[in-house]
């Protein structure tokens, strides 16, 4: 094996190794701050009762979001590691009840894919995001309570094949 090929070898595993040594040794409690502190700056606020932390994930139960200081949703259970951030059994409240039905079963969030789902009482959504090209798109799939109580949302997408779509940049 030629030399060069040895030594990018040896980068490469060295490399690898570095990032999922650090991954096990950063404090995710450290992580979790950093997290809430990040949302604080856009007027987000995270009240809640438990927060457990592992090598590998933070989560948090119970917990109010709050925009603005004014409460959106009561999120039951939340949880977050690197493959996948997950929010269950929503309850919507305040402005947000406005756009939407109240009650949204869970969100998935897959950050390295690049794409995310959810099920409630609206139907079910499933989009992508590119953090890089800073775009975002939803295709919402509606229930009927979605339909006849919700048209003034339904209004803001575009209707393709009986499924509502919605793209934007950020």
């Amino acid at each position: 094996m030629m030399i060069w090929m040895k030594r990018l070898l040896l980068f490469l595993v060295t490399a690898a190794l570095w990032i999922v040594m650090t991954f096990l040794f950063v404090s995710k409690e450290r992580v979790c701050n950093a997290a809430l502190e990040m949302l604080a700056k856009e007027e987000i606020t995270l009240c809640y009762e438990k927060r457990e932390t592992s090598p590998l994930s933070c989560e948090i139960d119970y917990t109010t979001l709050l925009f603005a200081h004014s409460p959106v949703a009561r999120i039951k259970r939340f949880s977050l590691d690197p493959l996948e951030i997950v929010a269950e059994n929503i309850h919507l409240e305040g402005m947000a009840t406005q756009a939407l039905p109240p009650r949204i079963e869970r969100l998935v969030i897959e950050p390295l894919k690049g794409v995310w789902y959810a099920r409630g009482d609206f139907g079910t959504a499933e989009g992508k995001f590119s953090l890089s090209e800073r775009k975002i798109s939803l295709t919402l799939t509606p229930s009927s309570l979605m339909r006849k109580k919700y048209g003034s949302t339904l209004r803001m997408l575009i209707k393709k094949n009986g499924k509502y779509i919605y793209e934007t940049t950020f």
